[in-house]
């Protein structure tokens, strides 16, 4: 496991006082996230725990700059992400985040290589050079042969690793992934679990896994535990 706290200066992405809540009928406001403090280092590997119900999406939602916290710092690089306006988060998550969640949000009317090159075009990439980018990461997940395959025609782990391939496209500095093998049975799973690990440590990338297969978590650099509202450090 590596420490979180050598090599400050490589810091990615810092948590501060992370309070959040939601409103529910009858009794009060539901506390989820409370005073939650994190630090990520780049191209670390994080594995995120917890029983359902705990908060881990709402808070990949917040580290991805998807919802905005009660109160807190959220820090990407040493700029305020809490700072900015919706539409410099919007541009901040297309260029700086890779999202990858437990049902794929494939657009069905495109093939995989179109899909994967939708965040390029929307940031304004010419169509040519982020074809070539696309079928580049299809290749490395292993999918070269179904880049003109639609989602109806793709299997579910196949969506899945069209999901990553969109992830990465922007090159991103994050890659945040809810459960993302949670609706794959468990051969498909497995593979793609160490399909994940593999992008993680060939391209660099810092990735935070929310996952309930500890198998998968124990692959991961380090381990943390959402519970009452905080992070903890599993051993």
């Amino acid at each position: 496991m590596s420490s979180s706290s050598d090599t400050g200066e490589r810091v990615l992405l810092e948590v501060q006082n992370l309070s959040k809540s939601f409103p529910s009928v009858g009794r009060g406001p539901v506390q989820v996230l409370t005073d939650l403090n994190l630090s990520v280092r780049r191209s670390e590997l994080i594995a995120i725990v917890g029983e359902s119900g705990t908060g881990k999406s709402t808070l990949l939602h917040i580290l991805g700059a998807l919802s905005r916290p009660d109160s807190g710092q959220l820090t990407f690089d040493g700029t305020n992400v809490l700072g900015k306006s919706d539409d410099e988060l919007s541009a901040f998550r297309n260029e700086k985040i890779g999202f990858v969640f437990q049902f794929h949000h494939l657009l069905p009317e495109f093939s995989a290589e179109e899909n994967v090159m939708m965040p390029a075009l929307v940031r304004g990439d010419r169509p040519k050079q982020a074809r070539g980018r696309a079928l580049e990461l299809l290749e490395r997940v292993g999918l070269s042969d179904r880049t003109t395959h639609r989602p109806g025609e793709l299997s579910g782990g196949e969506k899945q690793r069209v999901a990553i391939a969109r992830a990465l496209m922007n090159n991103p500095d994050l890659i945040l992934a809810d459960e993302p093998t949670g609706n794959l049975d468990e051969k498909t799973a497995d593979a793609l679990h160490k399909e994940l690990i593999r992008l993680s440590r060939d391209l660099g990338q810092t990735f935070i896994m929310v996952t309930h297969n500890m198998q998968f978590a124990s692959m991961a650099d380090r381990i943390l535990v959402l519970e009452h509202g905080q992070l903890s450090q599993k051993d």
